[in-house]
């Protein structure tokens, strides 16, 4: 007699095994809640509205447990995700789709500004339902034992690290300098920024940057590929978790960032002078479109107004005049 599994066990689908439960869960778990996390985004939205406009007191806690409860959901994405991550050790693809759902948040904000650059409201929730569909419909074909890929070739690790030094040394380094120095003075600060503002916008400084930062995302992922299924320890999962979620975060906001920049520079053709451009801006932006619209020639007036919760909500700019 024998404890190992016959060779045919092992070609079955991981959901219709042994394990049973447990092994549905790591490979179904992650991309269900990746599916519904716009939908608790919707409701964190919907229960905090509800709780500020709230007259009673039995409504109020109704809205602030459903907040809560909201909330708990859309952390609770990445928590899952990695939790898959980490008890997938044998299973590459789903580990993989652990990673991709952990890496939510920023998959979904940069959908929107694709929908948002093509023209189509709600193209990104369209989107969103076919993807995670077709994740579920890939872990319920998928196999649960894969062989490794082979290790990505030597030249992409080097490209890998020689772009990461390249961008420390041009921008990062001086940007968390730049940091640093409010700590000591914001008048100081404010003096760097706008100094390191001039070498980062130069001509030859950012688009450099933005072929770097490209190089990274594609070597990066390269690696990422290889690295989920050959290192399954707790310190590799944190890291290519990590990096799958930075990666995504990077092409969101290289994305917005060219949206705006395509939008003030549409804007400053077709108004007249003394005409105004007015963005709402979501969180955490308005600086940095502030900051674009001051370096531009074509702009005077420029402010920002905050919405009822104190946050920078609306850029407001004034044509200059032209010539």
């Amino acid at each position: 007699m024998t404890d190992k599994m016959p060779s045919t066990a092992t070609a079955r689908p991981i959901g219709w095994t042994h394990s049973g439960f447990s092994h549905r869960l790591l490979r179904y778990g992650p991309s269900v809640a990746a599916l519904l996390y716009p939908l608790a985004l919707a409701a964190v939205h919907g229960s905090a509205e509800a709780l500020k406009t709230a007259t009673l007191p039995a409504g109020a806690a109704v809205a602030g447990l459903l907040l809560v409860c909201a909330l708990a959901f859309v952390y609770g994405v990445p928590a899952v995700s990695f939790l898959a991550i980490v008890r997938s050790k044998e299973d590459i693809s789903a580990r993989r789709l652990a990673h991709l759902a952990f890496a939510a948040p920023p998959t979904f904000v940069l959908l929107g500004v694709l929908a948002v650059m093509l023209g189509l409201p709600g193209g990104d929730y369209a989107a969103w339902l076919v993807m995670w569909s077709c994740a579920l419909f890939y872990a319920r074909q998928g196999r649960a034992m894969q062989q490794p890929p082979m290790p990505a070739p030597v030249w992409i690790r080097f490209a890998q690290g020689i772009s990461a030094a390249l961008i420390i040394a041009v921008f990062l380094g001086w940007h968390l300098l730049d940091h640093l120095v409010a700590v000591w003075s914001f008048d100081a600060n404010t003096k760097v920024t706008d100094a390191l503002r001039v070498w980062y916008r130069s001509a030859l400084i950012q688009p450099a940057l933005v072929a770097l930062f490209g190089l990274q995302l594609v070597t990066g992922l390269r690696l990422l590929w290889t690295k989920i299924a050959r290192d399954t320890d707790l310190y590799a999962s944190v890291q290519t978790a990590t990096g799958a979620y930075l990666a995504i975060y990077v092409m969101s906001h290289l994305n917005s960032v060219f949206v705006y920049a395509r939008l003030i520079e549409q804007a400053a053709v077709l108004l007249r002078t003394g005409g105004c451009l007015v963005l709402e801006m979501g969180f955490g932006a308005a600086d940095h479109v502030r900051h674009m619209l001051e370096g531009e020639r074509d702009w005077v007036n420029v402010s920002v107004t905050n919405d009822l919760a104190g946050i920078p909500r609306v850029v407001a700019a004034e044509r200059a005049r032209r010539g």
